[in-house]
């Protein structure tokens, strides 16, 4: 699976870069993938509907250009 994720930013990356852009994550989880998007953008916005899962996104994976918000994507 992590070489998926992997080869998922690469292949991103290739067709639009995530430099100085202003990201939306829609279903976050605990922010293991959030924290490597954040690396290659401004501001990352990660939106997950599990509450715990956005405490343990904010306490195991912050980033000073993360915000984690609790919501769901309808």
């Amino acid at each position: 699976m992590k070489r998926i994720e992997e080869d998922f930013l690469y292949k991103l990356e290739m067709e639009v870069s995530l430099r100085h852009k202003k990201v939306l994550e829609i279903g976050s989880g605990n922010g293991a993938q959030s924290i490597k998007i954040a690396r290659r953008c401004e501001h990352l916005t990660a939106l997950e509907p599990n509450l715990s899962k956005v405490v343990t996104a904010k306490n195991m994976n912050s980033a000073p250009n993360i915000e984690y918000c609790e919501g769901k994507a309808e």
